[in-house]
């Protein structure tokens, strides 16, 4: 997912983001990993590690199969805003809460399955770093 299709992310942040190679969530996550490089990355950007922290958060959900950009808007407003977060969900009560959201909401099997995906990549993602 290209790094402008992360939710809270203004125009300015994308051109900093940009600036220095980031285009889009991969390499976000990447950089993300090594302590050094994060701390880095705040001062090159002028982004808060806090700010920064969130957009990692919005990076990894986005490598959840199945979850785009579109999604990603419906979660963010439902105010689910990590792995974490979605990995608590219980499946209908997330279904509901689409279903009041789109005409179309998604069909509890593939919700279940974005449930079972966050749980797996919270558990298997390295260590939190970003202290800068």
């Amino acid at each position: 997912m290209r790094i402008e299709q992360l939710p809270d992310l203004d125009a300015r942040q994308v051109s900093r983001l940009r600036a220095i190679g980031i285009h889009n969530c991969r390499q976000l996550l990447r950089v993300h990993r090594h302590l050094e490089r994060f701390s880095i990355l705040c001062r090159a950007t002028q982004l808060s590690p806090e700010t920064l922290r969130g957009l990692v958060q919005w990076a990894e959900l986005s490598q959840v199969r199945g979850i785009g950009p579109a999604t990603l808007a419906y979660l963010h407003d439902m105010g689910i805003d990590s792995l974490t977060a979605l990995a608590d969900q219980e499946p209908a009560a997330l279904r509901a809460q689409f279903r009041q959201l789109m005409p179309r909401p998604p069909n509890l099997a593939v919700i279940e399955d974005w449930i079972q995906q966050a749980g797996q990549k919270k558990r298997q993602r390295p260590p939190r770093h970003g202290r800068a």
